[in-house]
């Protein structure tokens, strides 16, 4: 049985020479604001055009046909939108198109990048090769994938050239300018749109920033000198004229976030979901100020509607995990310095005016040139959650499965999902998980035993719940880097802490726990589920094979899918499971557990006979409105 499908990497790897671009690579997965959530972390983000914000702000976007469009004109100065770590202040598209003349038109600003025309990654733009201390002339080592469609020009930062003047902005998408807030001029970065709207490189900043960021970015704590200006519900005092102090958006500081959840659409926009049971306020919660420094203290979460988030490479197409009060403190310099120029990382650069980040425009992954690859896709072995029931799903010992995500499971990290999907997402009281860690033990074991044991191999399993009760989770599969086990039942739903020991060594990670999260098994990579057909022909039943395509055969003769699965048998009620097969529904006779192997659940439906030649037809299952992965079958 095959634990589940590939996903995209979202980890790092590589040589660090040819970078990802963020925006080309993982622009499918941003919901309408040009922001989306990442698979673990819970911290929302923008890498280019934050539309929503802008909207609230009012910088020349109008919404049409559900979708947010760049205005016509006339257009006004672009508002500040957020403050760099460096101190300098990040505009909008729009400024004046003579940046010494404040009664000059307002124009588009313009990119100075241009992608460069190339067939082959052999040589460097000037700029990088730059910044890398290195000749543009690349030795074989440092050469990255010919352009193709898999790698297409602007998959790397690196497919651009910085072409002096060509546009309005600098190497770091910035100039200096007067602007609305400074009548006698400021450095300042400025968001970059093409003429349809879409982003432009570097979107953003560029690849470094123009000034220093010495106390600047996220810290852990505000000096007890530090004066109050906002404190969630007033200010204390007047507003000031400094832009650092008043240009934050505080409208919303007391609303309720709201995310439109992907797997129950029909749910509309929610101010709780798994893993949040308690409404969190959106955006910026409190301001302090010293002589030198802005201190901001946000949630991370915008006011603005987010979601859904999905990824076309997971077994359904979403993201299964939601945002999380990120509960952030930044330090944004008072007096930036145009000095060292230093290159940005990974993750935020930048926090908007409505609280959430700005991460860099990459994505944190490389080309390799040993692997000739991003680094992204890791060993597939197949292997069934335990053995099946007679006439069941094909039996055999627990096996070790492909990490979810190219995930960083190693120095005592690991990440877990349920064991009927290789992708992170949400567990359910009595499932079947699956933990990925490295180095756990030498030797593989496993439970043969319909009751599983709570010590497999040395190793043990804690599920601590969001109310604080502490269980042990019986385990049905220990390898040296997997560990499959039961989550307990009664388990509370939000964030529950699950702790691996092995030997001397306890190693912690989170989960969120929810109600329903169906997930089915599959017999491939194709997504073939794994299931029984069960004919019925003049009141005799048989059991058939579904690696071969399924016949109807004669009128009579009725056909039952059972399919197997797991964080079904939570479900409120049987008619709170629908079943489509190649979109026609499929009448539901039994949902929930299977009743031999710990956790694993069956679902039986009758297969509409209007199939009949319809070839390969996908299998989407709702419980409670829940959507599953996605599994397949093949009609003939």
């Amino acid at each position: 049985m095959f634990l589940g499908n590939r996903v995209f990497a979202q980890q790092g790897g590589g040589d660090g020479f040819w970078v990802r671009n963020a925006v080309a690579v993982e622009a499918v997965t941003f919901d309408e604001c040009n922001a989306h959530q990442p698979p673990m972390a819970g911290d929302y983000h923008y890498h280019a055009n934050p539309s929503c914000l802008r909207y609230q702000l009012g910088d020349n976007l109008v919404r049409a046909a559900g979708r947010y469009r760049e205005s016509a004109g006339p257009w006004k100065h672009s508002p500040i939108l957020g403050w760099a770590n460096d101190g300098y202040p990040i505009y909008g598209p729009y400024g004046y198109s003579d940046p010494k003349n404040p009664q000059s038109a307002v124009r588009r600003m313009r990119s100075s990048f241009k992608l460069r025309n190339i067939t082959v990654r052999h040589t460097y733009a000037d700029w990088a090769a730059a910044q890398h201390g290195i000749p543009a002339q690349l030795t074989p080592a440092q050469y990255g994938p010919d352009v193709s469609a898999k790698f297409p020009l602007g998959w790397y930062a690196e497919d651009f050239d910085f072409v002096e003047a060509s546009g309005d902005l600098d190497l770091y998408n910035g100039r200096t300018a007067i602007t609305p807030e400074y009548p006698i001029g400021t450095y300042a970065y400025y968001i970059t749109v093409n003429d349809d709207g879409s982003p432009a490189y570097p979107y953003a900043l560029g690849r470094q920033y123009n000034g220093t960021i010495a106390g600047g970015g996220r810290i852990n704590a505000v000096p007890g000198t530090a004066a109050d200006y906002f404190n969630q519900v007033a200010l204390n005092g007047q507003v000031s004229t400094d832009p650092r102090l008043n240009s934050w958006d505080l409208r919303y500081a007391n609303q309720y976030v709201q995310i439109v959840d992907g797997q129950n659409l029909a749910a509309g926009p929610v101010t709780t979901w798994t893993g949040q049971s308690t409404p969190v306020y959106a955006g910026v919660q409190r301001i302090r100020y010293s002589d030198t420094t802005i201190y901001i203290n946000s949630t991370g979460l915008p006011s603005h509607l987010m979601g859904p988030w999905y990824n076309p490479q997971a077994a359904d197409g979403i993201f299964e995990n939601y945002p999380k009060d990120q509960n952030i403190i930044t330090a944004i310099p008072r007096s930036p310095a145009q000095m060292a120029k230093k290159s940005t990382t990974d993750g935020p650069i930048a926090r908007l005016v409505n609280g959430a980040p700005l991460n860099t425009i990459l994505d944190g992954a490389s080309w390799s040139y040993s692997l000739q690859a991003d680094s992204q896709v890791p060993a597939n072995v197949a292997g069934p959650p335990g053995g099946g029931p007679p006439g069941g799903p094909p039996a055999g010992g627990g096996g070790a499965q492909m990490n979810p995500a190219g995930l960083d499971i190693s120095l005592g990290n690991f990440v877990v999902a349920s064991a009927a999907t290789s992708h992170l997402s949400a567990l359910t009281p009595e499932s079947i998980a699956t933990a990925w860690a490295a180095g756990l033990v030498t030797t593989a074991s496993t439970t043969t035993s319909e009751t599983w044991s709570d010590n497999l191999g040395g190793v043990t399993v804690t599920v601590k719940d969001a109310s604080g009760t502490s269980r042990n989770a019986k385990l049905q599969y220990v390898g040296p880097t997997q560990v499959n086990f039961l989550v307990p039942a009664g388990t509370a739903k939000g964030t529950a802490t699950i702790s691996i020991s092995a030997g001397a060594v306890t190693r912690t990670s989170t989960s969120t726990i929810t109600d329903v999260a169906p997930r089915f098994f599959t017999l491939n990579d194709s997504g073939l589920v794994a299931a029984n057909l069960i004919r019925v022909r003049q009141g005799v039943q048989t059991v058939e094979n579904v690696t071969q395509p399924v016949e109807f055969g004669p009128a009579g003769d009725q056909l039952y899918l059972a399919m197997y699965g797991t964080g079904l048998r939570t479900r409120s009620s049987l008619s709170a499971v629908t079943v489509t097969v190649g979109g026609v529904n499929a009448p539901v006779f039994y949902a929930g557990p299977q009743g031999q192997t710990p956790g694993l659940d069956q679902l039986d439906v009758l297969l509409p006979r209007e199939l009949s030649g319809a070839g390969l037809v996908d299998i989407v299952v709702f419980a409670d409105q829940r959507r599953s992965t996605t599994v397949n079958l093949v009609v003939k």
